[in-house]
């Protein structure tokens, strides 16, 4: 049925190819004015739709910047329900500035995390207010009004392989000639066993230009981390939790979830799901539905696990109601580059924000 749907949609996917191709020709040939700022701007984004890892990517870049500049991120906070340019406080709700924003401002209080649907507008107001030192825009690799410093493109291992056609028939958000804007090309969720000669082979498949790099990075999972309803997190200690001998109620509303409850399936006696649509804002009725099903569950040792990102909207909603969902554990992810890649791509971003910290 699926694939039915998509060949009756192709005639609105080359519409939208050939909008997009006019879009960017447009800006190329400086039709559509494009923005340049005096101080380092790094972009992240990607060719598709779905998850590549944009918000752990953010992270490893304000783990790497923060120590020794003021950073600020600027998304467009997308499931919000305002409007305009907002800075983060502390105990900020995603419904107020997105779940990623609020992602950001829990781990990292230290920085400055906004939220504004018009890029430029958002990083005048920075500037003007904040005086960050380095801007990090989240998911902006198609807001071609700004002329970013540096621009990285993601790629998922999987989706690198699947890129078929433009939206709604396959998943590309433009034509792959978009990935020659980019200065850095990062492969990411590969098998941890990738072999040489497979990213050697998938390097030269790129036919790169002189200022592009590529490299090749894995998600790696953290220990998990007990939520409990006072807002107080713990780690789960392997004493605490033997897998193997839990049920795991897997509850996830992003672009992939069965990616997320497959990795768990490898570990635990046996996994349930409860899946809801990418940035669903939970409510009363959901809550209850998933406190139902792990309740149906009947082993004795089972717990109910999250993302990081879905815990965000979830710890909108009162501290009573997430009782009812307990225990509640969620496994925090990072980037994690390949052998080398990791010192090169790290020189390349502190040399990139060196130089340009200076002319600003």
């Amino acid at each position: 049925m699926i694939k039915v749907l998509r060949i009756l949609l192709l005639p609105v996917s080359i519409l939208y190819g050939i909008l997009i191709l006019v879009r960017n020709l447009l800006y190329y040939f400086k039709t559509l004015p494009s923005e340049k700022f005096n101080l380092p701007i790094i972009s992240i984004g990607n060719l598709v739709t779905g998850g590549t890892g944009k918000t752990p990517m953010t992270e490893y870049l304000i783990r790497l910047l923060k120590n020794d500049n003021k950073v600020a991120t600027l998304s467009r906070g997308y499931g919000r329900r305002t409007k305009g340019f907002i800075v983060a406080a502390t105990n900020a709700k995603s419904v107020l500035i997105g779940d990623e924003p609020k992602q950001y401002k829990h781990k990292f209080p230290e920085i400055i995390v906004s939220v504004c649907e018009k890029r430029v507008e958002g990083i005048k107001v920075l500037i003007q207010k904040y005086h960050p030192e380095i801007i990090l825009l989240d998911d902006a690799y198609q807001h071609r009004s700004v002329v970013p410093g540096l621009s990285i493109l993601l790629m998922g291992y999987k989706s690198f392989h699947q890129m078929d056609f433009m939206l709604p028939t396959g998943n590309l958000r433009e034509w792959k000639t978009g990935k020659n804007r980019a200065d850095i090309i990062v492969i990411t969720k590969c098998p941890k066993d990738l072999p040489i000669n497979e990213r050697e082979k998938i390097q030269n498949s790129f036919h790169l230009n002189r200022h592009q790099s590529v490299y090749f990075s894995t998600i790696e999972y953290s220990n998990l981390k007990h939520y409990q309803a006072n807002g107080i997190e713990t780690s789960a200690r392997d004493s605490e939790i033997i897998l193997s001998e839990y049920s795991i109620l897997v509850l996830s509303g992003i672009a992939n979830p069965q990616a997320f409850a497959d990795h768990w399936k490898l570990s635990a006696k046996e996994i349930y799901t409860s899946f809801f649509s990418d940035h669903h804002s939970f409510n009363d009725k959901d809550i209850q539905d998933i406190a139902n099903k792990y309740n149906s569950i009947s082993n004795s040792k089972k717990i109910i696990l999250t993302t990081e990102k879905d815990l965000m909207r979830l710890t909108d909603l009162s501290q009573e109601l997430l009782a009812s969902i307990s225990p509640l554990y969620y496994a925090p992810i990072k980037t994690k580059f390949f052998e080398e890649d990791e010192k090169n791509f790290n020189k390349q971003i502190l040399e990139y924000v060196r130089s340009n910290k200076a002319n600003s």
